[in-house]
């Protein structure tokens, strides 16, 4: 959709970049001051927090702490991981505009979140919550996640939403 080019060093992303077009349609689109994705981006999330916690991150530090304090009450959680310029440069390309992966960086659920942000035109906030061990119950049933597909976020998102002024 942007016309920008994206060297593929990551064959394991294809879906990502139907997510980062939809990033920059709502972008232009609409007259939006914060966007939020939600997404399995990579299993690393996983490997960090495990299948209770979320990842968080991005741009709009008053929403990523609504849903944490929120997350204090219930049991959608949320961790936040690091999101800053470092990791927004490092999806630069020397070959193209965009690299859809930087291994070198190895902060997978940050480097995608990254990689989004590069879609953003209107300086929109923007986070991204990283839901790849908490979508799926496959470990242990807890609260009301017996086995199976969890739903998580759509709780928390709701309370959002309903208090949102």
């Amino acid at each position: 959709y942007t016309g920008q080019t994206v060297q593929i060093t990551n064959t394991d992303a294809e879906w990502r970049l139907i997510l980062w077009d939809a990033v920059w349609y709502v972008s232009t689109n609409y007259d939006a001051s914060s966007i939020i994705t939600v997404a399995t981006l990579t299993g690393a999330c996983v490997h960090a927090l495990g299948f209770r916690y979320a990842g968080i991150m991005g741009t709009d530090k008053n929403l990523i702490q609504k849903l944490k304090s929120g997350g204090e009450n219930s049991l959608e959680k949320y961790n936040e991981l690091p999101f800053d310029d470092y990791f927004i440069e490092k999806t630069k390309s020397k070959i193209a505009d965009l690299d859809n992966w930087s291994g070198g960086v190895k902060a997978g659920p940050t480097m995608w979140a990254a990689f989004i942000a590069n879609f953003l035109t209107k300086n929109e906030l923007y986070t991204h919550i990283d839901i790849a061990g908490v979508s799926i119950n496959s470990f242990e049933p807890y609260w009301y996640n017996p086995k199976g597909a969890t739903g998580f976020w759509v709780m928390s998102i709701s309370e959002l939403l309903k208090n949102y002024r």
